[in-house]
């Protein structure tokens, strides 16, 4: 018996032949194009905003206000209502 080596002649049972190399690049040219739902553009230009609010909420944490007994009571009550809706 004579064994010669291994080649890069493999053909799947399944396909048969093998493309040339030039009809794969050509068959997997592919474009690609992506999309903005229209909730990220209203982030997009709420953006400004959002920092303002993040100023308010910590202007709230160094007064203090988050401490008060009414608003971790509220707090904990709209957490719960949150869960309650999942």
């Amino acid at each position: 018996m004579d064994i010669k080596g291994v080649t890069n002649n493999f053909f799947p049972i399944s396909g048969g032949t093998q493309k040339s190399s030039k009809a794969k690049k050509e068959s997997s040219v592919k474009s690609d194009k992506f999309e903005i739902s229209n909730e990220a553009r209203v982030l997009q230009t709420t953006g400004a905003n959002s920092i303002k609010d993040l100023s308010a909420v910590q202007q709230k944490i160094a007064d203090k206000y988050y401490d008060q007994p009414e608003v971790i009571a509220k707090t904990a009550e709209a957490v719960l209502a949150e869960i309650a809706k999942q």
